[in-house]
């Protein structure tokens, strides 16, 4: 009988500029490709100078940082080695979530394609009936790492790899009020009164840019816990010292 073949590995594309508006923004160090080159890292599809690009086999490129993330790629002979083997897993991985009916994309940056990192949370199971349900959140390593997201060292016998959690489970205490998501921190409003986080577009009207100075949300407002701000009119205290005493009555004159 004649083995099985496996399915050809999807190669990632020559990945277009990124968005402007994404969570995961590049601090703008960007690697130019020269020599008709065309330098981006196979995992995480970007071009960043941070995360450190190393060269890959078949002429490929991954930052050291992706590679930390799975246990498939490994340095030989100063060539990073299994990036096709990893693409693989992550590709089998994606394509059993999306048959669940979800679209798996990076949460970070909104893109698919790619080394995707589900996310790391462990699910409780204290019961059948109160169980967690499980994250379907993906992210890219270097997005993660940008944004910040809950690192998890999972050890295994081959080595450490470097998980992440999704922006939910990172951020818990920092949900946005209005939409219930932890996610885009970077457009995170802080209200000075409760401390609680808005995000700018669920807002209403919806704010483009950081306020100046101490923001407070409407609830702090209706209640009262902003402090309000007095201005002190110097004319009204000339006005009350200008101010004639009382006319006394004349029985109060007589009684004097």
């Amino acid at each position: 009988r004649k083995k099985r073949r496996g399915r050809n590995v999807k190669q990632p594309i020559s990945p277009g500029p990124l968005p402007p508006d994404i969570e995961a923004v590049s601090d703008g160090r960007l690697i130019v490709s020269i020599e008709g080159l065309d330098i981006f890292c196979e995992l995480c599809l970007r071009r960043d100078v941070l995360g450190g690009m190393k060269a890959a086999e078949n002429g490929k490129w991954v930052h050291l940082s992706c590679s930390m993330s799975t246990v498939d790629v490994y340095r030989k002979d100063n060539i990073m080695a299994g990036v096709t083997a990893a693409l693989k897993k992550s590709q089998t991985q994606v394509k059993y979530t999306e048959r669940c009916g979800i679209t798996v994309c990076c949460e970070a940056c909104g893109l698919p394609g790619g080394f995707l990192v589900p996310c790391a949370h462990k699910a409780s199971r204290k019961s059948k009936q109160l169980a967690e349900p499980r994250c379907y959140k993906y992210t890219h390593p270097l997005c993660a790492e940008i944004t910040e997201r809950e690192r998890v060292i999972k050890t295994s016998s081959n080595g450490d790899t470097i998980l992440f959690k999704c922006a939910m489970h990172s951020f818990e205490s920092d949900k946005c009020v209005l939409c219930n998501q932890a996610d885009r921190q970077n457009q995170m409003l802080v209200c000075d009164g409760c401390e609680r986080g808005y995000h700018m577009g669920c807002l209403y009207p919806p704010l483009n840019k950081v306020p100046d100075g101490d923001w407070f949300c409407d609830a702090c407002k209706r209640t009262n816990k902003c402090p309000e701000v007095i201005d002190v009119d110097d004319s009204n205290d000339e006005e009350e010292s200008n101010e004639k005493p009382p006319k006394q009555n004349k029985d109060e004159e007589a009684a004097g």
